[in-house]
């Protein structure tokens, strides 16, 4: 068992073996994963935000509005986040929440790896989203 997976929609339809299109059968599929021996499952939704999910519980993250030219690459900035939860003693939906952060400021350029936020860049754009001038904040479920 891992202790995260972290796919988008059609990697969770391939892997759970059900489809993945509406929340109901987001929720079906992500059932599926967890119980397949994955401890957190990790579902980016594009433009509609993420989802985290983990044993009875469920945090949808928004995205982040941002006028984007080229959204390839922006599911490989979400891979880096939660790693960073034990390291910066970050809540688990936060890393998340940055994570989202991270791929929505890569959607803003052209490229995969050229796009990606320098460190400087985005702490600097999350420091101005918390300040209150455009961030989302978690909307948590349980099931």
């Amino acid at each position: 068992a891992a202790d995260y997976l972290i796919v988008n929609e059609t990697e969770a339809e391939v892997m759970s073996g059900r489809p993945a299109r509406s929340p109901a059968q987001l929720e079906d599929c992500v059932r599926q994963l967890l119980g397949s021996g994955f401890r957190r499952v990790v579902l980016t939704l594009g433009a509609k935000g993420a989802l985290l999910a983990y044993a009875g519980e469920r945090v949808h993250l928004p995205p982040f509005p941002v006028r984007a030219v080229d959204t390839t690459g922006g599911g490989r900035c979400v891979h880096r986040q939660p790693g960073d939860v034990p390291r910066r003693g970050l809540a688990e939906h936060e890393a998340v929440r940055r994570a989202n952060l991270y791929a929505a400021l890569s959607a803003t350029r052209v490229g995969t790896q050229k796009s990606f936020a320098r460190r400087d860049e985005f702490e600097a754009e999350l420091a101005r989203r918390q300040a209150g001038r455009g961030g989302p904040t978690a909307m948590i479920c349980l099931t």
